[in-house]
């Protein structure tokens, strides 16, 4: 499982960083980075922070949580 930290990074870069990572991966230290995960497919993500809004907008396949809580879970 690979850690992301997102502590400094724009959505554009957090994003490309997800896209390249295994498919379970932990965002760290998010903090209201926008469109994380935005159209992205069959990734398991753990988010522990605050992401901001259309978080995993267009998921298309997989799941999210954040600090524990699902929020999207679209599997096939």
């Amino acid at each position: 499982m690979v850690s992301i930290d997102a502590k400094n990074l724009g959505y554009t870069e957090m994003n490309r960083l997800i896209r390249e990572a295994e498919p379970v991966c932990t965002v760290e230290n998010c903090c209201g980075q926008r469109f994380l995960a935005a159209g992205m497919s069959d990734k398991d993500i753990t988010v522990h922070g605050i992401p901001g809004n259309a978080l995993g907008a267009y998921l298309n396949g997989g799941s999210i949580t954040v600090d524990g809580t699902p929020i999207h879970d679209i599997r096939r």
